[in-house]
């Protein structure tokens, strides 16, 4: 049975590497590339909230972080696969510290499985530090030292009870983690106040300390980033800027109003689609099992369902990794069930274990609301729907998980063989998970599955990567056809509108001045650039680059950019490479 479970392990670690390897090589999208461009532009000396007004900027210094060093010693070259590379490590630290907090809690072989289903699953199909997947990271880890802090725990000497306020370094941590969490993530500010009433509810006399400490760290963390940004700039500079970001931004253009009715919308399919996969498994469960074994029979069922539904659009219908993600609900939606299955609102537990176990329960519940508020919170932001976005509160499926194995072990000590289903279940959501990180690529490309690769990108910040056919030859061509025509220094303005072949990520192919106040794809070409140059006349472009397929203008001539670069512009050259136009001023 050991070496059974050894080759099991053994199998999964290695499907895990190969998927793993897929994310360095595979595919290269917008917001990946909108992160990267973002945090080049701070290497080179753009500054946050002052020449930089992208709406994402605060998350740009992991990126950075990471990139300076490879800048100073290689350049551009390859830069997308060491931040893949990068981002592949940490997210297996995240992984193995998850599997290390539920180790305390669960078997061995049980924290194993979640934890690498864990580093198998990404929100976004991106592996590059971009600010959804730190987003997620900070979340686990700040969920995780909140766990760690009330798991440790102090015994009250007066009754007995545990009130779970254990050693305070955890709870430092956590702060730092909700710090991170909002540079990553503004809007993700709402979990202050989250945090805050878990505090409230489980610190008891230490509860106005406990938030004393929380509050203090991230306001001086707070005040200490708005110095660093007041460095070179005034308050009434920065208000300025922020008022800018908000109005120049196309990408989140909704109102409260209708990101409100754009989620009740959104939430119908999700719900209908649980409730289903709960109402079939159950059916089953009642055909195919006898009356005592008909719980652990749903668990099967409705882990069957759930990802079976995953594998059908992957494969079936040909759709993005983000386009179905619906297992996440269901599993965190189990286990709330489950909790109140073990009766939460039962009182005076007899034994330690009881309690102890009780408490447990109680934290991962804390941990699945916190992940809810980040649903929530990035819904205000982003440009996305609800199913692409439930990747962002992954953290509520693995606490849901925990506490159904937190169920069926305590059964399984009772009565014997009562984990074989939940082993069965961990590993089907396992494999399943490895296939989707493996197989599949970003919703919304048009280029879904790796099967559909075709081509390879040779040079530049993204060589080595592989891509379709077209995207590669195209970014090939325009690589080759900036040698010679840009040069280093010049002051360039790149002209994208998401659906064509030019991306930001041209900046990086030569050492040049951006000339945009924001570099996210896409983004507004209007009047406000000609007040942005008047602020910085550094910044004002001598050369501007359009969509020109041989020939065929493929942007709307009669759009303002358009009406600039042939007119008030007054480029004194033009040349046409073979999907680019370039125009020069001297």
């Amino acid at each position: 049975m050991k070496n059974r479970r050894v080759k099991g392990k053994t199998i999964l670690i290695i499907l895990s590497i190969f998927a793993a390897v897929k994310m360095l090589f595979f595919a290269f999208g917008l917001d990946e590339e909108y992160q990267l461009v973002m945090a080049y532009r701070n290497v080179r000396g753009d500054e946050l909230f002052l020449t930089m007004w992208e709406p994402h900027q605060t998350s740009a210094f992991l990126c950075a972080l990471l990139m300076r060093p490879y800048l100073a010693l290689i350049g551009t070259t390859g830069v997308v696969i060491w931040l893949r590379l990068c981002g592949t490590l940490i997210h297996l630290g995240v992984s193995f510290y998850l599997y290390s907090v539920l180790r305390r809690m669960i078997s061995g072989d049980s924290a194993f499985l979640l934890g690498l289903i864990y580093f198998n699953t990404i929100p976004k199909q991106i592996m590059l530090p971009e600010f959804g997947i730190m987003q997620v990271w900070f979340l686990t880890l700040l969920s995780l030292f909140l766990i760690q802090y009330y798991d440790i725990g102090v015994i009250n000497e007066e009754d007995g009870i545990d009130t779970g306020a254990g050693s305070r370094k955890y709870l430092i941590f956590a702060s730092f983690a909700l710090v991170l969490e909002v540079l990553s993530y503004p809007s993700c500010v709402l979990l202050y106040v989250l945090v805050l009433w878990i505090l409230w509810r489980r610190s008891g006399k230490r509860r106005f300390a406990d938030m004393g400490i929380v509050t203090g760290i991230c306001g001086l963390c707070g005040a200490a980033y708005v110095g660093l940004l007041l460095r070179n700039n005034t308050p009434e500079g920065l208000l300025g800027t922020l008022s800018s970001i908000v109005n120049g931004d196309i990408t989140h253009s909704l109102s409260f109003a209708d990101k409100l009715l754009a989620l009740v919308r959104d939430i119908l399919l999700p719900a209908a689609l649980c409730a289903g996969i709960f109402l079939l498994s159950k059916a089953a469960a009642r055909l195919t099992a006898p009356e005592a074994g008909r719980r652990r029979a749903e668990l099967i069922w409705i882990t069957a369902l759930s990802c079976l539904t995953e594998l059908c659009c992957w494969v079936v219908f040909n759709a993005g990794y983000e386009s179905m993600q619906v297992h996440l609900i269901v599993f965190a939606v189990l286990g709330i069930l489950y909790d109140i299955r073990c009766g939460r609102g039962r009182e005076g537990a007899r034994e330690a274990s009881e309690r102890r176990g009780h408490l447990r329960r109680g934290l991962l519940l804390d941990g699945i609301f916190l992940a809810g508020g980040a649903l929530l919170a990035v819904l205000y932001l982003t440009d996305l729907g609800l199913m692409d976005s439930l990747p962002h509160a992954m953290t509520a499926a693995f606490f849901g998980m925990t506490i159904v194995t937190l169920y069926w072990e305590e059964k399984d000590r009772v009565a014997g063989g009562a984990a074989l289903c939940l082993r069965a279940a961990l590993l089907f959501w396992a494999f399943t998970a490895i296939f989707g990180k493996g197989y599949t690529l970003r919703s919304g490309t048009g280029y879904h599955n790796v099967l559909q690769s075709g081509g390879i990108l040779k040079y530049g910040p993204a060589a080595g990567t592989i891509s379709d056919y077209m995207c590669a030859y195209i970014y090939n061509c325009d690589y080759e056809d900036w040698q010679g025509r840009i040069q280093e220094g010049d002051r360039v303005l790149i002209m994208v509108d998401q659906v064509m072949n030019l991306g930001t990520i041209q900046y990086l192919f030569q050492d040049v001045e951006i000339s945009h106040y924001s570099i996210v794809n896409p983004t507004a070409y209007d009047e406000r650039l000609t007040e942005y140059w008047e602020m910085f006349p550094e910044k004002a472009p001598n050369v501007i680059i359009v969509d020109d397929w041989y020939g065929q203008l493929m942007t709307d001539p009669e759009g303002w950019l358009m009406r600039y670069a042939e007119g008030e512009f007054g480029y004194t050259s033009m040349e046409e490479g073979r999907y680019i136009r370039i125009y020069r001023k001297e």
